[in-house]
C-alpha cells in the first residue's frame, strides 16, 4: 500500500482487547514506538470487527476471547498517527472487553500490570 501512496495519510481501522484477570490487565509493548497497550492491531480487508479483535489477541498473546463487549469506538485528531519514517495514519480504534478468555499465554511482547 506504502508503495502507492508514499507517506500521504491512510484511514485505519484498529482494535484492541482488554483482558483483565483480578486486578490485574494485560498489555502489549508496541514495536513500532515501545509503549504499553492493550493486544490488537489493524483489521484485514474484508474482516469483521470482532473477529479481528479475536484473531488480534490469539497473534499477540495466544489467548483465545470468549464473549467481548464494545468498550469504546474513538477517531479524530487524538487517533492521528505520524510515524518516524513519516508515514501518518488516522487510526478509527475499537476497544473491547473480553468477558472471558482461555489458553495459554505467549508472554513474548505482553505482560501482567496491576
Amino acid at each position: 500500500m506504502r508503495a502507492l501512496v508514499g507517506s500521504e495519510t491512510l484511514v485505519l481501522a484498529a482494535v484492541g482487547v482488554l483482558v483483565r484477570d483480578g486486578g490485574r490487565v494485560l498489555l502489549q509493548e508496541r514495536s513500532d514506538d515501545r509503549t504499553w497497550c492493550v493486544p490488537g492491531g489493524v483489521v484485514e480487508p474484508g474482516e469483521q470487527l470482532e473477529e479481528a479483535a479475536r484473531r488480534e489477541l490469539l497473534e499477540e498473546t495466544g489467548l483465545v476471547a470468549g464473549e467481548l463487549t464494545l468498550l469504546s469506538a474513538r477517531a479524530g485528531p487524538e487517533c492521528f498517527l505520524v510515524y518516524p519514517n513519516g508515514d501518518q495514519c488516522q487510526v478509527i480504534s475499537l476497544i473491547y472487553r473480553a468477558e472471558s478468555w482461555s489458553g495459554r499465554l505467549d508472554l513474548g511482547r505482553v505482560r501482567w500490570f496491576v
